[in-house]
């Protein structure tokens, strides 16, 4: 029951509180499965530097390639590729707004 409590205290810190809500999006699911994009940003220019950030985890990409057989370098290309056929870019990425009241915002928050 106390650590329940402790979710509805205020703390007082250094920071001023902020006064706006901010948008929450969420990003496409794995391969794209059961996601209907509301948002997609063009990623064309990035994707090589995708790439590399990706290949930076190196444990990931090794094991995915030996328990599932997925290149998940080649998996980020198709599915970028695809969610830019959308849109009509090379690449992009694809994310779902958060709609609730007080989230839905009268401007474009992406780029």
């Amino acid at each position: 029951m106390a650590v329940s409590l402790l979710l509805y205290l205020n703390y007082k810190t250094e920071h001023k509180p902020h006064t706006l809500i901010p948008p929450i999006f969420f990003m496409d699911t794995l391969a794209g499965v059961n996601f209907l994009p509301t948002e997609y940003v063009d990623i064309s220019d990035f994707i090589r530097t995708k790439e590399r950030m990706l290949l930076c985890h190196q444990s990931q990409c090794k094991w995915l390639k030996k328990h599932d057989g997925i290149d998940y370098i080649d998996s980020m290309r198709k599915v970028a590729s695809f969610r830019g056929l959308q849109c009509g870019v090379p690449y992009a990425e694809r994310f779902r707004l958060y709609s609730v009241w007080g989230r839905i915002k009268p401007k474009r928050v992406l780029p």
